[in-house]
């Protein structure tokens, strides 16, 4: 959960880079304070990381998107890259991110948890749905679009494409919840949720 919470942060960041690269004032104005709190999640779930005694292995996956994280920060601080540059690392970043919420989901046994309620609960939430978000999180990315007032034809074809990897998410997450219910009926929820009931 802290480290959903660090992809949560980035990815908010990634969209005011894009806006405060592509010369937007009130996007420039928020994204130190943004920037402030990514730090602050990345380094509670370091601490989170080695509280639970994770591999090697793990800590040097996150010491690498840590170090991937400083030089990305520091160039956008100083408008190093442009927006669509910051946008493709940022995107790079919180990929190796969800990669490694796969591996800690791996190495502390819960992508294998023998109960098929919680096996596709866990799918569903911690895998799914992260992914799911990032998709969506890219295509507000396009903020820089409106900012410039402009939408190329490569990036309708990259917004088209990413609305179809965030619907196919989407297919597989809701499949994920609707075996959950189906394997243990108390995990239906107790209000309405269209098409998961």
């Amino acid at each position: 959960m802290a480290l959903n919470k660090v992809v949560q942060l980035t990815q908010t960041h990634r969209g005011l880079s894009a806006g405060t690269l592509s010369g937007n004032q009130a996007f420039a104005a928020r994204r130190p304070g943004m920037r402030d709190q990514v730090v602050q999640a990345m380094t509670t779930f370091e601490a989170s990381l080695r509280e639970a005694g994770a591999s090697p292995k793990l800590l040097s996956l996150w010491s690498d998107a840590n170090q991937n994280w400083r030089k990305l920060e520091q160039a956008v601080g100083a408008a190093q890259i442009k927006a669509p540059e910051s946008t493709k690392l940022h995107t790079q970043l919180i990929v190796s991110m969800l990669v490694l919420n796969e591996e800690i989901l791996a190495e502390f046994a819960l992508s294998l948890d023998p109960d098929a309620d919680s096996y596709f609960l866990i799918q569903a939430s911690l895998v799914n749905l992260p992914w799911l978000t990032e998709n969506l999180g890219i295509m507000c990315t396009g903020i820089d679009f409106l900012t410039l007032a402009a939408l190329p034809l490569d990036g309708r074809a990259t917004l088209a494409a990413l609305n179809k990897r965030a619907i196919e998410v989407q297919g597989e997450m809701t499949r994920n919840f609707k075996r959950a219910m189906e394997a243990n009926p108390k995990c239906r929820p107790c209000y309405p949720v269209g098409h998961l009931a």
